[in-house]
């Protein structure tokens, strides 16, 4: 199997990495050796060189270590709000948006002459302290472009862990961060050879590598998973074109697949066909019931309470069988209807009277016992609904996707059961009941994940329908899960979202797998 690369955006790589680096060496060494002696970077120094000053009286160098210091820290501002303004941007990155602003005001630092120094430093300053704030990571690694001080810790660090451990993956974090630190080492050099060259227009030389940056994150890496994508979708494509071309062929596939529906249900009816009870027989109730507020609790291992608020409030702890846990809970009426749908593709109808006031200190009703299911039958997902507004979306995990009105349980009369409630055709990854519209979070067991809005997903007339393909999988894949995009903390929400299905979507970054996402 071949071992993939984070895939994505290039401003987490190692290459990426180098240029910024020596840029940042670059500055360093420019401002100080050119720009009287005062630290674009390493703010450490000026605060050092600014105390002194201030202890010796020397005020008229205050503002030359001050105001470099004060333009650092409103480029770190100035950097997040960008970040915060063009994070969901498709056409081009934030980050590039970033290298942008720095390589224009670094070609006006190479203009401005020796008596604008104070100027020119707090340009530089200002550049370097959104490029560090924007550049943290390098392949999952925390590092820092314009600076050694944080590199060389962590790389000490990583190196003392693989003699303790002898594991060999802090050797490649090591490899990293002396990388970077080599760079910028690199970077000063050429610093201090351009300004002997090209004086105050050595700055440029910065601008030059933050172009290639730029262009750079213009790529993205797994180049050659996207190209055997592509040359499986091209074999595909010349395979249909062969097919169209062929009617005996399309005659033969015709023929094959009306064999295996022969062969899969060409058999007798093994089921007793229902038909809707009279209304004057239905099972309605005897009397008029009380409506009041209630809260609804519905287990995994099909435990139903029915608790009001009074008694709720004087409750502890829910009381649950061992291993059980509480999957679902709403607040809702007496009067309420219930879905429950089981694992033998059924839904049994009932309402929030037809069960006893219980309370958090007892087990509660058995579903399956108190709607009478069949043997082996348990229920898996419970629906409340005052008025049968929204979908049920049921998820296979093939990767389709049936999307149903949930009025399409709605009967006249008051069945109790109604038969074929989702299809039975592929194995049920999930299910879920949307009231409306929303953005979904799908997860499969390849490490990707997707985000889509429900409305790309067409709705189905058909109860048991096999659904519509959703999610392009990989051999061997399926979906895990579905979840609510809302609430998740992603990092860059924009990879995954996908504006057509089917998608594919995109590998889980490593700060995207937080436990957050395991919930």
């Amino acid at each position: 199997m071949r071992h993939h690369k984070h895939r994505g955006q290039m401003s987490e790589a190692l290459l990426t990495a180098a240029f910024l680096s020596m840029s940042g060496g670059l500055q360093d060494a420019y401002t100080y050796i050119a720009r009287g002696e005062v630290f674009a970077n390493a703010q450490t120094g000026n605060i050092v060189l600014l105390s002194q000053n201030l202890f010796t009286g020397n005020w008229a160098k205050v503002p030359h270590y001050l105001v470099p210091l004060v333009f650092f820290a409103l480029g770190i501002a100035a950097s997040e709000g960008m970040r915060y303004r063009f994070q969901q941007g498709t056409r081009i990155h934030w980050r590039q948006l970033i290298l942008l602003e720095e390589i224009v005001t670094l070609f006006a630092v190479g203009l401005m002459p020796a008596s604008l120094n104070m100027l020119a430093n707090a340009t530089v300053s200002f550049s370097c302290a959104m490029q560090v704030q924007a550049f943290r990571k390098v392949n999952g690694y925390a590092f820092a472009s314009t600076m050694c001080i944080g590199n060389l810790r962590s790389g000490m660090d990583s190196l003392c862990a693989f003699f303790r451990t002898r594991n060999r993956e802090p050797l490649l974090k090591v490899g990293h961060y002396f990388a970077i630190i080599l760079f910028f080492a690199l970077g000063a050099g050429l610093g201090g050879w351009g300004i002997t060259q090209f004086g105050m227009g050595t700055i440029w030389l910065s601008c030059a590598l933050l172009i290639v940056g730029f262009l750079l994150m213009f790529l993205k890496e797994d180049v050659e998973e996207i190209e055997e994508e592509i040359e499986e979708l091209a074999k595909a494509i010349a395979d249909l074109q062969d097919i169209l071309k062929r009617p005996a062929r399309i005659n033969r596939i015709i023929m094959q697949e009306l064999g295996d529906v022969a062969k899969k249900y060409g058999k007798p009816r093994r089921c007793e066909i229902l038909y809707e009870i009279p209304a004057d027989t239905a099972d309605e109730p005897d009397e008029q019931v009380p409506d009041y507020p209630v809260h609804l609790f519905f287990t995994r291992d099909g435990y139903f309470k029915k608790i009001t608020p009074q008694s709720l409030r004087m409750s502890g702890e829910q009381k649950l069988k061992d291993g059980d846990e509480v999957l679902f809970t709403c607040e809702s009426t007496n009067s309420a209807e219930l879905l429950f749908f089981t694992n033998h593709h059924q839904v049994y109808k009932s309402h929030a009277y037809d069960f006893g006031d219980s309370k958090a200190s007892v087990l509660g009703d058995y579903v399956a016992s108190s709607l009478g299911m069949e043997e082996g039958e348990v229920p898996l997902y419970m629906v409340v609904t005052p008025d049968y507004k929204g979908w049920m979306l049921f998820f296979f995990q093939n990767g389709k996707c049936a999307k149903v009105l949930l009025s399409s349980y709605e009967t006249k009369q008051n069945r109790r059961k109604l038969l074929k409630a989702y299809s039975d055709k592929e194995e049920l990854a999930c299910m879920r009941y949307l009231p409306a519209e929303t953005e979904l979070a799908i997860f499969t067991t390849n490490g990707r994940l997707l985000l889509a809005g429900s409305a790309l997903i067409p709705e189905k007339a058909t109860r048991d329908s096999a659904g519509v393909n959703v999610v392009t999988l990989k051999k061997n894949a399926k979906i895990a899960r579905v979840t609510l995009a809302d609430g998740l903390e992603l990092g860059e929400a924009h990879r995954y979202r996908v504006r057509t299905l089917p998608a594919a979507g995109a590998i889980l970054r490593a700060d995207d797998s937080a436990e957050q996402l395991t919930l």
